[in-house]
């Protein structure tokens, strides 16, 4: 028989390493239960947004086979009569109850070829109800300009574009100076402005046909790689480049995790009160939108201090370096290489997991992610850019160290790298707001990053691979409202 340790041994080693992960599931439950639960009127503002994404998205696409197809073909494009997308509008007028929701909602019958646009507008004077009748029937009589039949006095075409300019409703202030600038006679404007409506939805179909490129290119790498580590498990060479850490390092790492996740549970508490009456005085949405990113970040940030501090302090001692998880020197090209080949491995296996989700789970019951809700809100480069610095730098970052770097490494010496890697995956979806319809994809992208931290030995491919991801969503969500 082989030597190994006494029954009761085993037994009190494995109750010991029981009691030590308590702490570590405490502080992810806490953490996972304080993130659950909305904020006051975020439930409603994210089924708004997807309204508006939603809807967007349909009459865009409508209102470019329409100029597509005259483009084209020379002749009127059949006239569908999509309601869908225009009922989603409708929705999303209802619930925000906006002089720019109402202004949306116009626009996109114009733009569907509905007569009935001025129904929305009349809505203004519930909207507005600050402003004098004088200033509603004002701007009724430039909106009748632009889209109406309206005959138009000398001067009125450049009044009435000053008006649509100052507009903050996206994709929607270019298809209605376009029509403004038709009526004016100015074609040329017309056109330009047509052509800046269109151009998104060109954009969006060539990142749809490259991803499906993306996609069979991935669709092969996975099957070359399966035969690869078969081949390489069968030789008796190491597939995985992550040894196991010495279990005093591993106890070192649970406690880091705890600590990641206590922390973030009471920034999670903390920061909504500290930062909300700041939000809530900004003197526009955009304004807003910047400030939440920065706190966003903030948190992202002071949620790594306690982590860290506790690896620097307790890590020292033991010999524990960045290297043992997963930060050392990148190699820059190689890296890259691994980070691209990963997501592309990776993209049909997501995208088969959410249309599985989308057919089990309806869409509206599960949250939108706070930061993609606040890319489809945001319309200057400033909130934007601070958004994409937040979602596809920092976050990347922060959560394959501490989910990969951190947990993963802790739980591998009791669970092996499969093992740890499914743990993790786990708690990485559970912690993330899109559920119940965004869980599998969520673990299916953890799974991902671990296998390309486990046959890299580096943290960089998968902060890379996860960076990719998240500029794919943002790209998505820009060009899907047309921005």
């Amino acid at each position: 028989m082989p030597d190994g340790p006494a029954d009761g041994e085993r037994g009190r080693g494995s109750a010991t390493g029981l009691r030590r992960w308590i702490p570590l599931a405490l502080a992810a439950g806490l953490a996972a239960l304080v993130g659950f639960f909305p904020r006051s009127g975020s439930t409603t503002s994210s089924g708004s947004i997807r309204l508006l994404i939603e809807g967007t998205g349909k009459v865009r696409s409508e209102y470019w086979l329409r100029w597509r197809w005259r483009t084209y073909m020379g002749v009127a494009f059949p006239q569908a009569q999509r309601a869908d997308g225009l009922d989603q509008l409708h929705q999303f007028a209802q619930l925000k109850r906006t002089p720019d929701a109402q202004r949306i909602l116009a626009v996109a019958r114009y733009a569907s070829g509905r007569d009935d646009w001025r129904e929305a507008l009349v809505r203004l004077r519930d909207t507005l109800p600050k402003r004098t009748l004088c200033d509603v029937d004002e701007e009724l009589a430039t909106w009748n300009a632009a889209l109406g039949d309206a005959t138009l006095a000398a001067g009125e075409c450049q009044r009435s574009a000053r008006f649509l300019r100052s507009l903050e409703i996206g994709w929607y202030r270019h298809v209605a100076l376009a029509a403004l600038f038709d009526r004016c006679g100015q074609k040329a404007e017309a056109e330009r402005h047509r052509r800046i409506a269109l151009r998104p939805t060109d954009r969006l179909g060539g990142l749809v046909v490259g991803s499906m490129l993306v996609a069979l290119v991935g669709s092969a790498l996975l099957l070359v790689t399966t035969v690869v580590l078969i081949v390489r498990q069968r030789s008796g060479r190491p597939v995985s480049m992550l040894a196991p850490l010495p279990e005093v390092a591993a106890r070192v790492l649970t406690y880091a995790g705890a600590s990641y996740f206590g922390g973030l549970a009471l920034l999670r508490l903390v920061v909504p009160y500290v930062a909300n009456p700041i939000l809530q005085a900004s003197p526009t949405d955009q304004w807003a939108i910047s400030l939440r990113a920065v706190v966003n970040a903030g948190t992202a940030l002071l949620s790594l201090l306690a982590p860290c501090l506790l690896l620097v302090v307790r890590g020292r001692g033991i010999g524990l370096t960045g290297t043992d998880l997963g930060l050392g020197h990148p190699r820059l090209l190689r890296h890259v290489l691994m980070g691209l080949g990963g997501y592309a491995v990776g993209l049909p296996l997501v995208v088969l997991a959410v249309a599985l989700s989308a057919r089990v789970f309806e869409p509206t019951t599960s949250r939108v992610n706070p930061a993609a809700l606040d890319f489809a809100l945001a319309s200057g480069p400033m909130p934007r850019g601070l958004l994409i610095v937040l979602g596809c730098i920092i976050a990347p970052f922060a959560e394959e160290f501490v989910f990969r770097g951190i947990l993963l490494r802790a739980l591998q010496p009791v669970h092996g790298l499969a093992g740890a890697a499914v743990l993790s995956s786990l708690l990485f979806a559970l912690l993330h707001p899109q559920l119940p319809m965004g869980f599998l994809s969520i673990f299916l992208l953890g799974m991902i990053f671990s296998a390309l931290y486990g046959l890299s030995g580096s943290l960089w491919p998968s902060i890379i691979a996860h960076a990719i991801n998240n500029s794919m969503v943002f790209a998505y969500i820009a060009l899907y409202l047309g921005s």
